[in-house]
């Protein structure tokens, strides 16, 4: 399904559906629904996944050409603030908008959602020793994730030839527990980290740099220091709070099965107060001004 949804073929179906004349949303993913379909005033606004941003880009230069303007999009940030990337624009007039920090899910672990999501899966008591021991939680997950971030980076700005995914849905995941110690909650090095993630990426049909090209490229962005939260991949935070709620925070919630119900967990903890401080609501909220529409709800502060 998703091979076949063409821009043209979303913007189609974007206009086709003449009886409802509200705003439309481009999100990037089939999780985004989830969570702004409950930010958003679902009678005047329908949300619409474009499966990347490059499709929605896409899709909402095809509406605009056509000369439907109902239509916004919210997209990751991904690495595009980082210093001397030329796709960054300030001043960028459309009307597609970054979230806050490297993604979503980011954009809620920074969110007071975090701290409601750890005591809904934990004891307090259990909370408190955790911080006490390694300190803010929610600093030390973004710590243990900081090196796979830089990895993640130096592969996309070197070709490093690694993946980082599963080559089909049910596909295998990288085993972060080989270069993350379950037991110790530490990190366990650069060589660990590349190890696993060659071993993963072996057999993709890519050109696998050699494991000290990986090495030097790895460190030449660690070496960089660039904000961990503007290059931390949600999906990643996800897999190490999962390791950390199970081995640190020593949670037996019966929900909490993996990294995918780490962020559904997530989503739900999150709500219209804590979107309402974000850098991306205010955007909006200029925005939806401007059109004199109300689609992302009043709240009282």
């Amino acid at each position: 399904m998703q091979d076949h949804m063409t821009p043209s073929r979303i913007a189609n179906s974007i206009q086709q559906d003449s009886d409802f004349a509200g705003f439309s949303i481009l999100v990037e993913g089939e999780t985004d629904i989830k969570l702004y379909g409950k930010l958003a005033c679902r009678n005047i606004s329908k949300l619409k996944v474009t499966f990347g941003k490059k499709q929605m880009r896409d899709t909402y230069n095809i509406l605009c050409e056509r000369g439907f303007f109902r239509v916004v999009g919210i997209r990751d940030a991904d690495f595009i603030r980082l210093n001397n990337n030329n796709k960054y624009d300030p001043d960028y007039s459309q009307n597609i908008f970054l979230t806050d920090h490297h993604d979503s899910e980011g954009m809620v672990i920074q969110s007071q959602a975090f701290d409601d999501f750890l005591l809904e899966i934990s004891k307090e008591d259990n909370v408190n020793s955790f911080q006490q021991k390694y300190g803010c939680t929610r600093n030390y997950l973004y710590d243990l994730t900081y090196p796979l971030a830089c990895l993640r980076l130096a592969n996309k700005k070197f070709d490093l030839g690694l993946a980082f995914k599963p080559a089909s849905p049910e596909g295998n995941s990288l085993k972060f527990k080989k270069f993350i110690c379950e037991k110790k909650l530490v990190y366990l090095g650069n060589t660990k980290l590349i190890n696993t993630v060659v071993e993963y990426s072996t057999n993709r049909g890519s050109n696998i740099k050699d494991r000290d090209v990986i090495l030097e490229k790895l460190l030449s962005i660690m070496d960089l220091g660039l904000p961990v939260n503007e290059i931390a991949n949600g999906h990643d935070l996800a897999e190490i709070l999962f390791i950390i709620c199970k081995k640190g925070l020593k949670s037996s919630n019966e929900s909490l099965k993996g990294a995918s119900s780490v962020e559904s967990m997530l989503r739900l903890s999150y709500n219209k107060e804590y979107f309402a401080l974000t850098e991306l609501y205010k955007r909006l909220d200029t925005w939806q001004k401007s059109q004199n529409i109300n689609m992302f709800t009043s709240i009282q502060m």
